[in-house]
């Protein structure tokens, strides 16, 4: 019989992201509430890393650039959203045994 391992995480256990360069791995940590102020995320993913100056990619002005600061701040505001709904709400995520 073979076992299955499933990992979900609620909104409200969300206290941060991660943002890492994918070539120096250099990575910056975004509190959740801080996700919620204008411009904080937008900074962090338009620019290029401050270690090794590699261009993250997106530019700011682009679909996928709008697309990925409204998710951000979604997920700021999730907790909230939810507070006080007759449902629970949560990802399913890759987890190690």
């Amino acid at each position: 019989m073979t076992q299955e391992k499933k990992c979900f995480i609620s909104p409200e256990d969300i206290s941060a992201v991660r943002i890492c360069c994918k070539k120096c791995k250099a990575a910056s940590i975004v509190p959740a509430e801080r996700l919620l102020q204008p411009g904080a995320i937008s900074t962090q993913i338009s620019g290029e890393c401050p270690y090794c100056h590699e261009p993250s990619g997106f530019r700011c002005g682009t679909k996928e650039f709008a697309q990925l600061v409204d998710f951000a701040s979604l997920l700021g505001n999730l907790t909230g959203i939810m507070q006080g709904r007759n449902i629970q709400f949560s990802f399913q995520v890759e987890c190690s045994d």
